[in-house]
């Protein structure tokens, strides 16, 4: 939601090696900024395993608590 700290989950990511392309406004409103990834059949369950890892690591980093 929020776009800095989209923006801020983005950047680390990719620094992880990890592609993402955050969407920030005026894509979509400024109050629903997000983070989009795509998988192909070329990625694998390491793959998912590192990009789950990251986000778990980069959520507990910025304090970012999870919605349910």
């Amino acid at each position: 939601g929020d776009p800095h700290v989209t923006g801020d989950v983005g950047r680390m990511l990719i620094d992880r090696g990890i592609y993402t392309n955050p969407i920030l406004y005026p894509a979509v409103p400024r109050k629903d900024a997000r983070i989009r990834m795509s998988m192909t059949a070329r990625h694998n369950k390491e793959h998912l395993d590192k990009t789950l890892n990251a986000f778990e690591d980069i959520s507990k980093h910025l304090s970012i608590k999870k919605k349910r």
